[in-house]
């Protein structure tokens, strides 16, 4: 199970961004899975193909499980999904001890995920490491107890397919009174990926001891030899605390205890290409078991992690371990040839031993040149197969950091991430190499400076984004004159001008010819490119055009204003706006030229009013109420922005019916008496009051069409009485003549 919070690391093995690989870091809080089944508790550590999760179960009472997710093109070829699903599922009907329990298995925005059992305890890495931390050799029974529960476990998983990643990150222990149950993880992953993969894997992570590489020329009877073959280098790593790679070597004196058989267990193991290489899990269960027994009377010490002896005998057999067929003729399931001296025992050469003894330590301590040294010192001494192994890998390991390191350096420019990953790497490899840490300095501070760049580019894009490009500008240069050499500051510079120097080109284009200006004052500070000349240049043009348009408009609106040709004023800055739409001059004196029209509009309404009740009291003849009226209009008049007509003629005309009024009221008491008189036919009087100087002069209305009704019954009288006076006169003048006739004819008879 991964306890490694590496991102870099998964991205550098699966040689993808460290974006893409950031996207399956979720927060702690996050719901995932079926119904959002499982919430994220903590980050347990990162793999090969994927991450590790706690999670609380919330339907099964907040279960703690451990939830993998695996990256999203590791599926994409169908035949390895299939082949993955098939183990899963025979997995998942084993769940027994010492095989990790599977659970769901599902899929999710492209994501594959499955749950585990989470085992509290830690892994047999994390547990030998405590023990290499104290100094304390792991007692021989513990080791036996696990190695025989891993094989319990293996011959379990070969009913279904080997394992082939058994190494110590894999395997669990969870602590039961005073001893450690295991628990095999990770089962299946092996079918998601080629071979190649895992070997660089395994590599990258430092595992690669664990990984075989099946010698030229051998062909292995069964694909459980890979897991037989991790399984010696599991029990290389717990007695002798050995990372170097597989080796055949000579065991360090610090572990007398161990027996001839198991070193011969071992030997053979990791010696799969050997003609005696003819080991099963259940031997090596059945050889281990037997091995335990022999201890029986051995005791545990867990508080100091070493052990004591309870009897004699017990070091007695002890001593027999440089006589590994001992053990050998004891196992009837399985047999074990004698080791050739110079692979178990001791060169009789005390320089040859020492120096041997300090190159390993010098390899412990990744001090691979010393180590280098003294393995070639040994090698003059005495040349043979472990010692070329142990030079063989130091060499190859020294080599490996060298090609992380030159090719950081390669990537620095490409992708710092991934250069600081690989010198990382490569000082991990190999921790002395001064120069790799002052390259991974240099790297950190280039790192440094472009998140800092890229916190500042953020920045500058939010601003942008806002339209405050001056301000982004300002923020760029100011980080450039820092970082001159910095491309993406100048570049985002240039971009960010060409963007207003585009802004600018749209407003000309619309006319906005004042906001052109001010976008292209901005851009000249920071740029005399050509281009910006130019449109400062039609900008210039335009406005002159434009200035021109503008006065010839003004001079004619003046013109309609100085007459209160308010209308037409508006339609000359109307018509010009047509042609200067973004003219904000035009638009100001449209606004203040509608407003005096409608103030214009209002006195107007204003006059008209006046105007009608001054009509309205003269008919009623209140001439002083009209006269006040008219003066309110002569004295608005000259507030009003209205052109109204000058009211001074109407005023002294009712003044002048003002003056009237008195003498209509002398004409109106005349009158009354013209009419008493009418109706006693008193003509003569009629006559007389009708004769009267003040009819001769101007009065009121009404009493005007008093006289005149008067004077025209007077009148239709006098002319009916002249018509009467006529009829009398040729009466008379008829009777004359009728008379004269009479005695004329009487005397002539």
């Amino acid at each position: 199970m991964p306890k490694i919070k590496n991102i870099h690391l998964l991205a550098h093995i699966n040689e993808i961004p460290w974006e893409e690989a950031q996207l399956l870091f979720l927060e702690p809080g996050n719901h995932i899975g079926p119904e959002n089944r499982y919430e994220i508790v903590s980050l347990i550590g990162t793999g090969s193909i994927g991450v590790v999760y706690l999670v609380k179960d919330h339907q099964n009472k907040d279960k703690l499980l451990t939830l993998k997710m695996i990256l999203p093109y590791i599926f994409e070829d169908e035949s390895k999904l299939e082949i993955f699903l098939d183990k899963i599922t025979e997995l998942q009907k084993v769940q027994k001890q010492p095989i990790l329990p599977v659970y769901d298995f599902w899929k999710q925005n492209n994501l594959y995920f499955y749950s585990m059992e989470y085992i509290i305890g830690p892994s047999l890495e994390e547990w030998l490491e405590e023990y290499q931390r104290l100094k304390k050799c792991v007692p021989l029974p513990e080791v036996c107890k696990i190695i025989i529960q891993v094989c319990s476990g293996l011959t379990l998983l070969h009913k279904i397919s080997s394992h082939y990643l058994l190494h110590p990150n894999n395997l669990l222990l969870k602590k039961e009174g005073k001893s450690y149950e295991v628990y095999i993880s990770d089962f299946g992953l092996y079918y998601l990926r080629e071979k190649q993969f895992w070997n660089r894997a395994f590599s990258l992570m430092g595992r690669e001891t664990y990984l075989f590489s099946e010698p030229k020329n051998t062909i292995w009877e069964s694909s459980r030899q890979h897991d037989i073959y991790s399984l010696g280098m599991l029990l290389h790593k717990m007695l002798f605390f050995s990372t170097q790679a597989h080796l055949k070597k000579q065991w360090p004196e610090n572990r007398e205890d161990v027996p001839g058989s198991l070193l011969s267990i071992m030997q053979n193991a990791i010696s799969p290409g050997s003609a005696e290489s003819s080991l099963t899990i259940d031997g090596i269960q059945y050889a281990l078991e037997e091995i335990l027994l022999e201890y029986k009377d051995c005791e545990l010490s867990t508080a100091k992690k070493d052990w004591s002896y309870k009897q004699e005998t017990t070091k007695k057999r002890l001593s027999l371990k440089n006589n590994p067929e001992y053990f050998i003729e004891e196992s009837p399931k399985i047999s074990f040839p004698s080791l050739p001296p110079k692979e178990v025992a001791f060169v009789k050469n005390a320089d040859y031993n020492k120096l041997l003894l300090q190159a390993r330590n010098r390899l412990d301590q990744k001090k691979y040149p010393e180590a280098i040294e003294l393995l070639s010192q040994a090698f003059i001494i005495q040349e043979n197969s472990i010692v070329s192994e142990l030079l063989e890998n130091a060499q190859s390991l020294l080599k490996r950091a060298v090609e992380c390191k030159e090719e950081a350096q390669r990537k620095e420019k490409e992708d710092i991430r991934s250069a600081i990953a690989l010198i990382t790497m490569s000082i991990e490899i190999y921790p002395y190499d001064q120069e790799a840490k002052k390259i991974l300095e240099i790297f950190k501070e280039k790192q440094e400076m472009q998140n800092e760049i890229s916190e500042i580019l953020k920045e500058g894009d939010q601003l942008e984004e806002k339209g405050k490009y001056e301000e982004a500008i300002l923020l760029w240069k100011r980080k450039a004159s820092v970082s001159p050499d910095n491309k993406e500051l100048q570049d985002r510079i240039i971009q960010v001008l060409d963007i207003m120097g585009e802004e600018a080109r749209e407003s000309i284009e619309s006319g906005s010819l004042e906001t052109a200006q001010k976008q292209l004052d901005t851009i000249l500070k920071y740029s005399q490119d050509p281009y910006f000349q130019e449109l400062q240049k039609q900008i210039f043009q335009m406005t002159q055009k434009k200035q021109k348009n503008l006065d010839l408009a003004l001079e004619q609106a003046e013109k309609h204003l100085q007459k209160k040709q308010f209308s037409a004023a508006l339609d000359v800055w109307e018509n010009q706006l047509k042609k200067m739409p973004q003219e904000k001059q035009i638009q100001q004196k449209i606004l203040e030229t509608q407003k005096i029209l409608s103030l214009s509009q209002e006195n107007e309404k204003e006059y008209w009013n006046l105007i009608e009740a001054a009509q309205k009291l003269e008919k009623r003849e209140d001439y002083k109420g009209a006269l006040q009226a008219l003066e309110k209009i002569r004295k608005r008049r000259a507030e009003w922005v209205y052109s109204a007509p000058d009211p001074t003629n109407e005023i002294e005309r009712l003044k002048k019916m003002l003056i009237s009024m008195e003498y209509s009221h002398q004409a109106q008491a005349l009158l009354l008496d013209v009419n008493i008189a009418i109706s006693k036919k008193e003509w003569n009087k009629v006559e007389k009051i009708l004769s009267e100087p003040v009819f001769q002069l101007s009065l009121i209305p009404s009493v005007q069409k008093s006289y005149k009704n008067s004077y025209l019954l007077f009148e239709k009288h006098q002319k009916r009485w002249q018509i009467i006076n006529e009829i009398f006169k040729i009466a008379l003048t008829a009777i004359g003549i009728g008379s004269f006739v009479v005695l004329y004819f009487f005397y002539k008879k």
